[in-house]
C-alpha cells in the first residue's frame, strides 16, 4: 500500500506508514482509501499557540523577576512579564488552562515590579546615607 504522504510503499496490511508514521487510511469497496478516525491532538489556530506561549514566558519572567537578587533585573522582566500576561489573556479564555498561567504571568511580574521598586528605593536610601556619613567624617577629620 503507498503512502499518500510520502510516496513509500509499504505491506499491505499496514495501517501506518513506515516511513513517515502517517495513517495509510481504510480501503472501501470502491477501492478509494478512506481516512481513518483520527484521534490525534489537533494544533490549536497560531494566535491561541502564541498566547499559549506568551502566557507561559509571562509566568516565568515574573518568578524571575521576583527571586532575582538583581533590582534590573526585575524592573525589566516584571513590565515584560505583565505586558506578556495581558496579551495572552486577551485571547485565551477562561476554559484554557492557559489562561491562568497568563494571570499568574501578570501577578507575579507586579510584585517582582513592586519588590524591584522597593528595592531600588532602599538602596538610594542607603547609598545616600552612607555618602552623607562619609562626607561628615571627611569634614571631622
Amino acid at each position: 500500500m503507498k503512502c499518500f504522504r510520502c510516496g513509500y510503499e509499504n505491506p499491505d496490511n499496514s495501517l501506518y506508514c513506515i516511513s513517515c508514521g502517517g495513517s495509510l487510511g481504510v480501503p472501501r469497496a470502491d477501492g478509494r482509501q478512506q481516512e481513518p478516525y483520527n484521534y490525534s491532538y489537533h494544533s490549536p489556530p497560531p494566535e491561541v499557540a502564541s498566547a499559549e506561549s506568551n502566557a507561559v514566558a509571562s509566568l516565568i519572567m515574573g518568578i524571575i523577576s521576583i527571586v532575582s537578587s538583581s533590582v534590573l533585573v526585575g524592573l525589566v522582566l516584571g513590565p515584560i512579564a505583565m505586558a506578556k500576561g495581558r496579551k495572552a489573556r486577551y485571547v485565551l479564555d477562561d476554559r484554557n488552562n492557559n489562561f491562568y498561567i497568563a494571570l499568574g504571568g501578570i501577578i507575579t511580574g507586579t510584585i517582582g515590579l513592586i519588590i524591584s521598586i522597593v528595592a531600588a528605593i532602599v538602596w538610594t536610601v542607603v547609598i545616600v546615607i552612607i555618602c552623607i556619613g562619609a562626607g561628615a567624617a571627611i569634614s571631622m577629620g
